[in-house]
């Protein structure tokens, strides 16, 4: 989120949130939601930060399924909790702008629709969010990201119709537009929190294919999202 402009001309001020999910069903010994996260700042498609954003845990919202499908006789207890971690930065306006990058391993256990090797190579994941440069945005790069409605968890039955709002609001009264994109991969249990990060580009993670393929996410139906209104829907017909 563009706070507005830093103590310094030509700099802006930025808070950046990162939401960091755990099954409330995890057992003792799992991975915790930590104090804090690195987050990392890094001029745009360059491999060396140029700042370290240890954003300290906020707090610890909870969200369980609300409304489990009709098609379940018998509702599976979903719950997740998750971590907020917020940090503010400051930084002088770059022609490139910036990548946002957070990265850990791992994805969880018995996933069928990628690749996924065994310990110690199991497949992580990476997000990244840009910040705009000059060369976009001439006087200053002043935008925030949109916010996502939807909160609720979601449990698909095999053979059902699957709806999904995956829409989001923005508050600079941009227009949205939708799409589905394959996840990016990340750091492995040999190097779980690389500091630094692991350089660009950042591959994506490889589809089990077939069936399973950025346009069959899911397998049977497949997964769509239309573009104006953000609402997903597809027909899975396969377990996992």
């Amino acid at each position: 989120v563009y706070q507005g402009p830093g103590s310094s001309p030509g700099t802006g001020r930025y808070a950046v949130t990162l939401r960091l999910y755990r099954d409330c069903n995890a057992p003792p010994g799992a991975a915790q939601l930590g104090p804090s996260e690195p987050i990392y700042v890094l001029e745009r498609n360059a491999a060396t930060p140029l700042a370290v954003l240890q954003a300290p845990l906020s707090r610890i919202d909870r969200s369980q399924m609300a409304k489990p499908d009709p098609c379940f006789t018998n509702p599976p207890f979903i719950c997740f909790d998750i971590g907020v971690y917020t940090a503010t930065v400051e930084l002088p306006f770059l022609a490139s702008g910036y990548d946002i990058v957070y990265q850990q391993c791992c994805r969880i256990n018995n996933l069928i629709n990628i690749v996924s090797p065994p310990f110690p190579n199991e497949p992580g994941y990476r997000y990244v969010a840009t910040i705009p440069g000059l060369l976009d945005h001439p006087t200053g790069p002043t935008n925030s990201s949109p916010t996502f409605r939807g909160s609720d968890t979601v449990v698909v039955c095999r053979n059902s119709p699957f709806i999904y709002d995956f829409s989001a609001s923005d508050a600079d009264g941009d227009s949205l537009a939708y799409r589905l994109c394959t996840p990016l991969n990340g750091p492995d249990s040999l190097n779980p929190i690389p500091s630094p990060p692991l350089p660009g580009p950042y591959q994506a993670v490889e589809w089990i294919n077939p069936p399973y393929s950025l346009n069959n996410v899911l397998g049977g139906v497949p997964l769509s999202i239309h573009p104006e209104t953000g609402f997903m829907t597809g027909i899975p017909n396969l377990i996992g």
